[in-house]
């Protein structure tokens, strides 16, 4: 049997009071791991899904956090805002190592699906396992799928040669999400580093279209 509701759901005056930690009924049933149908009776009543903690987490966040991918969807299904000014500060980059959580957020613009089907799944091994580089990097030149790239860009071995990275920018299906990812990846975030790490990657980077990236890479 499911938890006795009436003893959990607050009353509808206190249903966004904060506790000392900044957390709402609602972020704390999901941190207390409450079964799904008390938290959707917290929503129910009227729950603000927008609050945060003083941690800055949301209730969605919290559920990324958790792992809760029933909250999660219920959430979306109750309106939460899964957009944001920029990917990097939107939910879907906050799940993006747990793939089945990050998918499930794809509706957020600048986001990209990250489960594979098999036969991207086969493209993506013969890139990484091929030891001939001039045939990698005309595949990746020719790939039409975004996905794929991506996918390659998170599994490639960095101690390797770089040149498919550069491919990879300057293939037309390479989103920005992608490209963000390389500087993190290269950089740990830090741009300084990268024009000392490989300028041609860095120029590459810092001449194409993308808005939020030229913000970035200004000197």
């Amino acid at each position: 049997m499911g938890e006795n509701i009436e003893n959990i759901e607050p009353n509808l005056e206190d249903i966004d009071k904060k506790d000392s930690r900044g957390r709402t009924p609602l972020i704390n049933s999901i941190v207390q791991r409450k079964a799904i149908d008390v938290i959707e009776s917290i929503i129910m009543a009227g729950a603000n899904l927008e609050l945060i903690d003083k941690l800055g987490d949301t209730a969605l966040k919290k559920a990324i956090k958790f792992k809760r991918i029933d909250v999660v969807e219920l959430l979306i299904k109750h309106g939460v805002n899964i957009q944001s000014e920029n990917i990097e500060n939107s939910p879907w980059f906050f799940a993006r190592k747990n793939k089945k959580i990050a998918d499930i957020l794809l509706g957020t613009k600048g986001a990209i699906r990250l489960t594979l089907s098999r036969d991207e799944e086969n493209t993506l091994e013969e890139l990484l396992y091929n030891e001939d580089i001039d045939y990698i990097c005309s595949k990746i030149e020719n790939l039409d799928s975004p996905e794929i790239l991506h996918a390659f860009i998170l599994e490639f071995n960095y101690d390797d040669e770089w040149l498919p990275i550069v491919s990879v920018l300057k293939n037309d299906n390479c989103k920005e999400i992608t490209a963000i990812e390389i500087i993190e990846l290269l950089t740990d975030g830090n741009i300084a580093d990268l024009k000392l790490i490989d300028e041609k990657i860095f120029n590459l980077l810092k001449s194409t279209n993308i808005i939020a990236l030229k913000k970035r890479l200004n000197n």
